[in-house]
């Protein structure tokens, strides 16, 4: 294309056929994305490991997890024990369903409600100016702060971006879902 740019005498480039190029090539990634891709899939597979991993660092330890909910200073300390042993599991589990591409829509409405009650906790203590560790995804133990600001607020907004996503994606490359829809196993639950 940029040779056929050099190479014209102009005429094109007025006509408008390049722009007209461009965005046919716009949304065809648009719609690549919608209608499912790999890249799609490979993010949906990582993301659903992070889940995981996270998950089980904090049944591990849920009196750490417990510390960490305190924290934050917005459940009543009655709430953080449920809190501190459900959470990990809920987290567990819809990691382990989008790595298998299980019910990808419903996990996906659940992370995205998760991520939003995460941004707000962890938005909340940056307006107070508290620091401390999010207990988020426990990259800690890798050097990779984590500790509350707003670049985590950010970090889950993109998730929750991310989660909207395959909310919305049509087919779902290297999934339960797609092996159930190529089958026609649609009253299999």
């Amino acid at each position: 294309m940029i040779k056929d740019i050099l190479q014209s005498d102009g005429s094109e480039i007025k006509s408008g056929k390049y722009e007209k190029d461009s965005m046919e090539s716009v949304k065809s990634i648009i719609s690549n994305i919608i209608h499912g891709s790999r890249v799609v899939s490979a993010m949906r597979i990582v993301t659903g490991m992070l889940f995981v991993y996270s998950g089980i660092m904090k049944i591990i330890d849920p009196a750490a997890f417990g510390k960490v909910i305190v924290m934050y200073d917005i459940v009543p300390a009655v709430m953080v024990p449920y809190i501190a042993i459900v959470l990990p599991f809920v987290e567990t589990l819809a990691g382990l369903f989008l790595m298998t591409g299980f019910r990808i829509k419903a996990v996906a409405l659940i992370a995205m409600t998760m991520m939003v009650a995460f941004s707000i906790a962890i938005a909340v203590n940056v307006v107070r100016g508290r620091s401390f560790d999010c207990g988020c995804f426990e990259l800690g133990r890798f050097g990779i702060s984590e500790d509350v600001s707003i670049y985590l607020v950010l970090r889950d907004g993109v998730l929750f971006l991310f989660f909207l996503l395959l909310f919305h994606v049509k087919r779902n490359y290297y999934s339960l879902d797609n092996v159930r829809e190529k089958n026609g196993l649609y009253n299999i639950s």
